[in-house]
């Protein structure tokens, strides 16, 4: 019985000893963005894309740190966007609409 009290004694300052361990804060950027985004593609830890609405689209190459941003503008009308797929070189947007549109670009929306 000593011996089990003389242990826990041991185990409970051993615990109460060890330095505090901090955590660390989690990075927070905003998105430079006012409208509302429907869809994110990441293709790796630096390229991400996103659409949404109004029209707009986008992508970072550099992990956030510069954004591309853009709108697509359909006969004076800025679709809703709410799907995105990045296919090799390819990028296809889809929106909501009626009709509903698909986009493609195989120039990172430069020409559509």
């Amino acid at each position: 019985m000593f011996a089990r009290i003389t242990l826990l004694i041991l185990i409970c300052s051993m615990w109460g000893c060890q330095e505090p361990q901090t955590i660390p804060e989690p990075q927070i950027t905003t998105f430079p963005l006012t409208s509302s985004v429907r869809a994110i593609q990441v293709l790796d830890a630096e390229t991400v894309w996103f659409t949404g609405t109004g029209g707009q689209f986008g992508y970072t190459e550099d992990g956030g740190e510069n954004w591309q941003i853009d709108s697509v503008r359909v006969d004076s009308v800025l679709p809703e966007f709410r799907a995105l797929r990045i296919v090799e070189d390819t990028v296809l947007l889809m929106s909501v609409a009626t009709p509903a549109l698909m986009m493609r670009s195989e120039d990172k929306g430069i020409s559509w």
